[in-house]
């Protein structure tokens, strides 16, 4: 299948959107998977680098030069995600001509040189659906090993009060719908994660659909928000994963969830108390009296994960995810 990006009069059906940061290790991996793409439309890809002062932006010339074709970079001078202002969302949401949006930022990258065509094919085909996103292979930046993914079909009330399993790079979604997210929430980042609440949106919004052809790679990397060396950081984290939930649940009438999404809380409260620090145990104990979800087995959990004997069972009983 020959790419059409030749052709500049051609409508553009896909746009991915790249951001980076300070990345010059794992950036050229991202684009390249980028570039690569065999489709029967006409597809760019935005790179965002948000003032980077490694090296990144000149990797992000580099290929702009040789895909001019594609990569339309944006190199900015300052950097707006520091600024937690809505500057940020909206740079990145102001250039996006094509029908259907796809992401792809610079801790992971594609492997499957038709994961774009795949997916608009679906999507083409399915007017009732308003994202796909597939499985990927997950590698332990630290470690360099590669394990199975854990994406699998979901819906809106599943992500409500389980885990997510769609990753942001996997994800192509009709760009109408993003657009119509963020008149919804405004462009402020309210929570530390993207991704989620978009999901959100868009699954209460129409159908998703998940295919389990494996198109990327998913980096674990030890500063990430959601497995920082802090554990506090990560609590932080986990806390606003919760906000997010408690927001959506309130808007869309699932308020009788929200003490399943206030247990499940306090459950990943005490996995981070067993895998990372007996001190959050305290912090469980607070947040379960707060949130009305107090009970004799969690008082009993909390002394359990306060000693090291119990944090022990637990982490052999419960070995920590990646």
């Amino acid at each position: 299948m020959a790419k059409v990006n030749d052709d500049n009069n051609a409508p553009i059906m896909v746009v991915v959107v790249c951001r980076t940061y300070n990345k010059s290790k794992h950036v050229r991996s991202s684009l390249s998977g980028v570039v690569s793409q065999k489709t029967n439309f006409r597809y760019i890809a935005v790179v965002y680098d948000d003032a980077s002062t490694d090296g990144t932006a000149e990797i992000v010339k580099e290929f702009a030069k040789k895909y001019p074709d594609i990569i339309v970079p944006v190199l900015r001078q300052e950097n707006l995600w520091s600024k937690k202002d809505g500057s940020w969302e909206r740079a990145n949401a102001s250039y996006l001509p094509g029908k259907y949006l796809c992401f792809c930022d610079d801790d992971d990258y594609w492997t499957d040189e038709y994961k774009l065509q795949k997916q608009v094919d679906f999507l083409e085909a399915h007017p009732d659906y308003g994202m796909v996103y597939t499985q990927v292979r997950i590698l332990n930046e630290e470690t360099q090993e590669f394990s199975k993914g854990w994406s699998s079909q979901t819906n809106f009330e599943e992500l409500l009060i389980g885990a997510n399993p769609i990753l942001n790079f996997t994800a192509c979604m009709r760009t109408s719908l993003y657009l119509d997210y963020f008149k919804f929430v405004g462009m402020r980042n309210k929570w530390e994660t993207e991704d989620l609440p978009v999901w959100f949106f868009i699954s209460h919004s129409c159908k998703i659909m998940f295919l389990e052809d494996i198109t990327g790679v998913y980096r674990i990397l030890p500063d990430s928000w959601s497995h920082h060396p802090d554990v506090m950081k990560q609590v932080a984290f986990s806390q606003s994963v919760f906000e997010c939930r408690c927001f959506f649940a309130k808007e869309y009438g699932y308020e009788d969830k929200l003490p399943v999404i206030a247990r499940r809380e306090v459950d990943n409260l005490f996995r981070l108390s067993a895998q990372k620090d007996k001190s959050v145990s305290r912090f469980v104990y607070r947040f379960a009296k707060d949130y009305h979800v107090l009970s004799l087995a969690v008082l009993a959990k909390c002394f359990l994960y306060s000693t090291s004997i119990g944090r022990r069972y637990h982490r052999r009983k419960y070995p920590a995810s990646i």
